[in-house]
């Protein structure tokens, strides 16, 4: 009898909603007896209100309940999620949208995930709320059900330090407006061996990201030994460090060979090799399009670094993942990032690793309204036995040309970058830009390299 009951379900239609205390479906609190057993707290339940006039200083909440304590001889147990919440109104009188929660059970082993918190005027966009309002949070939330083949809502609000939303399987994430705000951060599932996932978003308007929150897929691409097509065939091996746009560092083994098309980032990048659970995966993937994307904080698809142990083993680190945008207006002073993972350190009987190698990034945009490209990098990871080397950052102005860089910005690199795919006979560009002491380039083998222009600087 230990385990928590869900909160219960509330739907209210009225013409007026006077709330001056509460309304709540929390879920029950877990509870444990000495030598017998504990209980997970049960999850928020469910509240529709359908007003004319919503008013008062009280609360509605669906919250989850607390995980039962640890007891003699007993492990504690799981806090429930938040439930979910939606209330359709003409008027919000001076009700505080911040009085309406849905927020995890906090106690026993674990913190619950923030359920969702739907507002909608009858005269303006729906929001979907993902806010933890400042509490603990200690899992991820869905965007949509097992059945769902995209996720569409008028706005998403993403907030909360802790606060981590991604879809519940690979499918479309559509809005008309997106806000990432105060630590909160958008990402995907890890890829497995079964499974490949990225994060696939349409933004019709703004896609807003503040500076302390980020869109970040890191360490969620290809698995350990992994690459393109996600297969161990021609995966890393030794203690080498992973591979996409550059190479990653080759340690008693080798590194993976490049793939994808630095114009369209299609794929993760490639995991690192080494012994049990310590070589880091790859970057996940992401592709945005957006009206306006105001990127204050960052988008982030970098290699996972590798791990070691004392008389274990050690890993490399996995590649920098993709990124392509497709733009209207990119402004801010955020970062956008696919860097490779650094390798493993020495331990005690073990031998260091090699760092991932960069990824894939491409911008397609009409307008940069002051957004630094200095801003947005593929670095190799730098750790380990030796430094990765630098990816592809691909930027296509609407009426210009497109301007391919493989640029460490001053970051030391260790490996070089191929120009071109082992199946290619001939690579193609309008503008190549290569810069930065140590970055070294070159056909991935024997073929013709064709550019209008070509710069080469600062020591490359």
């Amino acid at each position: 009898a230990f385990p928590g009951a869900g909160g219960g379900l509330v739907r209210i239609s009225a013409g007026t909603l006077a709330l001056d205390g509460v309304i709540r479906a929390n879920g029950e609190a877990g509870t444990a007896g000495d030598w017998n057993s504990s209980g997970g707290g049960g999850a928020g339940g469910g509240i529709r209100l359908d007003v004319g006039t919503l008013t008062g200083t009280g609360w509605i909440t669906a919250d989850g309940g607390a995980g039962g304590p640890a007891a003699a001889g007993v492990p504690s147990a799981g806090s429930g999620g938040g439930g979910r919440i939606a209330v359709y109104y003409a008027t919000m009188g001076g009700f505080a949208a911040g009085h309406i929660t849905a927020h995890g059970g906090n106690g026993g082993r674990g913190v619950g995930a923030v359920g969702t918190v739907c507002l909608k005027a009858a005269a303006g966009e729906g929001v979907l709320r993902v806010d933890s309002h400042g509490v603990a949070v200690g899992m991820w939330t869905p965007l949509g059900t097992r059945d769902d083949v995209e996720f569409a809502v008028d706005r998403l609000v993403l907030s909360g330090a802790g606060v981590v939303v991604a879809p519940e399987h690979q499918m479309l994430v559509r809005a008309a407006n997106v806000d990432i705000l105060n630590g909160a951060s958008l990402t995907h599932r890890f890829t497995g061996t079964a499974d490949v996932f990225s994060l696939t978003l349409t933004v019709t308007g703004t896609l807003a990201v503040d500076a302390t929150s980020a869109i970040d897929v890191s360490g969620r691409g290809y698995i350990d030994r992994y690459t393109t097509g996600n297969t161990s065939s021609g995966g890393a091996s030794g203690y080498s460090g992973g591979t996409y746009g550059g190479y990653g560092f080759e340690a008693d083994g080798s590194t993976n060979a490049t793939y994808g098309d630095y114009r369209n980032p299609l794929e993760p990048g490639a995991g690192g090799a080494g012994g049990g659970a310590f070589p880091g995966s790859g970057g996940g993937l992401v592709r945005i399009s957006a009206g306006t994307l105001a990127l204050d904080g960052v988008i982030r698809a970098n290699g996972e670094a590798g791990t070691a142990r004392d008389w274990n083993s050690s890993g490399g680190g996995g590649a920098g993942g993709g990124t392509r945008l497709d733009v209207g207006t990119l402004t801010g002073t955020g970062w956008i990032t696919a860097d490779g993972g650094a390798g493993g350190p020495a331990a005690a009987g073990v031998p260091s690793a090699g760092s991932g190698g960069g990824g894939r990034i491409a911008v397609y945009y009409a307008e940069m309204g002051g957004f630094a490209v200095g801003n947005i990098t593929a670095h190799g990871g730098n750790g380990g036995r030796g430094v990765g080397g630098v990816g592809t950052v691909y930027l296509k102005a609407a009426t210009g040309e497109g301007v391919l860089r493989i640029d460490s910005h001053g970051a030391a690199v260790g490996m070089w970058t191929p120009l071109g795919l082992p199946a290619e006979s001939s690579f193609t560009v309008d503008r190549l830009v290569l810069a930065g002491a140590g970055v070294v380039a070159l056909p991935d083998h024997q073929l013709a390299v064709f550019a209008n222009h070509i710069e080469i600087r600062n020591g490359a």
